[in-house]
């Protein structure tokens, strides 16, 4: 799946470009549950959490997601990364990434109100 993340969080301007995330929601219990958001590093991924955050997430009846790291993987801002575009690949700017995902993917659960964490 993906969502249109800016490309510049400071510069709506700028556009959207398709990021990448996993969701495994076997274990999603929205009454008494938690949102586990895995953050994928400097390489592609090709699925939801898996290992110990599968391990835990039957206790609090997770939801468990991975979100790509911008220009990893499928995600690319701008679909290149020619030196001009690499000013978009920041720490603030993944960061940004991260922050406007999880909201707008607590909308989408109706997960406003669950505890989110975040591993990496």
């Amino acid at each position: 799946m993906t969502w249109s993340a800016p490309v510049d969080h400071q510069d709506p301007s700028a556009g959207t470009y398709e990021q990448r995330y996993f969701v495994n929601d076997e274990f999603w219990q929205a009454e008494g549950g938690s949102v586990f958001v895995y953050i994928g590093g400097e390489g592609a991924l090709s699925g939801p959490p898996s290992g110990y955050l599968t391990d835990l997430a039957p206790s609090y009846n997770a939801l468990l997601v991975s979100l790509e790291h911008r220009f990893y993987g499928e995600s690319i801002p701008n679909g290149n990364s020619e030196t001009s575009n690499l000013r978009y690949l920041a720490v603030d700017q993944a960061l940004a990434d991260l922050d406007a995902f999880i909201h707008s993917f607590q909308e989408q659960y109706d997960a406003k109100d669950v505890p989110v964490f975040a591993f990496a």
